[in-house]
């Protein structure tokens, strides 16, 4: 699952996984950092690359981050 607030990044993940012929097991969600529309434990890692330095508040994004993390799971910055 790839997420992003901006649709020109969620087209360009599209685009990205059609090249790569993986469209079908990927999903893209358009979304707000700090507030995830996802089930509380639904991912394994959270990876947030190359925007978290343009984030207003990274705490409260991070703490939405673990909110979507399974418990022994893993967030990479």
């Amino acid at each position: 699952v790839g997420a992003d607030n901006l649709p020109a990044y969620l087209q360009r993940g599209e685009e990205t996984v059609e090249e790569a012929d993986v469209q079908e097991r990927t999903t893209f969600v358009r979304a707000d950092a700090y507030r995830l529309p996802f089930q509380d434990g639904e991912f394994d890692v959270v990876w947030c690359a190359q925007s978290f330095i343009s984030l207003d508040s990274p705490v409260k994004a991070l703490k939405e981050f673990r909110r979507v993390l399974k418990p022994d799971g893993f967030i990479a910055v």
